[in-house]
């Protein structure tokens, strides 16, 4: 770090809602994103998609954004985890402690090149090759964008994708 000046980072986060007004909620976690966290560069479209994991629950509103930050990965996750808090998430997950309908779910994507391990945080996310309705929004902002673990870029991955639920692009 050069004195006096603080290193902007960029990361990938996912933000998803399947409960409540989804649309208002998303527009309210990228404003607590933009103040708590850093500059939302890009963002892709809006994409409804299919539950993942559980196909009882209501369908997701999902979007990518890009993000510019001075928070390492820890405190990013810490963040998140406020926001998702602050906007009505009250678990991590249902019965399984997985999938469960919610306010706001906000999921780190990638953080720079940055590959984390540990009980309380894994970077780059372990299901991205696996989401359809991650791959789908990424490949629209970013399609060469390389997965740091894998060696292949999400366009690659997206097409390789086993993941058979439907992720429809709003306009």
């Amino acid at each position: 770090m050069i004195k006096g000046k603080k290193v902007l980072n960029t990361c990938y986060l996912q933000l998803g809602s399947n409960e409540g007004d989804s649309l208002n909620t998303m527009k309210a976690a990228e404003e607590f994103i933009q103040q708590l966290i850093g500059e939302i560069v890009i963002k892709s479209s809006y994409y409804q998609s299919e539950p993942w994991g559980n196909s009882n629950l209501n369908w997701f509103l999902n979007r990518v954004i890009q993000v510019r930050t001075v928070l390492y990965p820890f405190q990013l996750l810490e963040v998140t985890q406020l926001i998702e808090s602050r906007l009505g998430r009250e678990s991590k997950g249902g019965i399984d402690g997985r999938y469960a309908n919610r306010s706001m779910d906000i999921d780190i994507l990638f953080y720079d090149n940055f590959i984390i391990r540990s009980k309380q945080l894994t970077i780059p996310h372990d299901k991205i090759p696996h989401r359809r309705f991650v791959l789908k929004p990424f490949v629209e902002i970013f399609p060469q964008y390389i997965h740091p673990c894998l060696d292949k870029n999400v366009s690659y991955l997206l097409d390789n994708c086993q993941d058979n639920l439907k992720v429809v692009r709003m306009d």
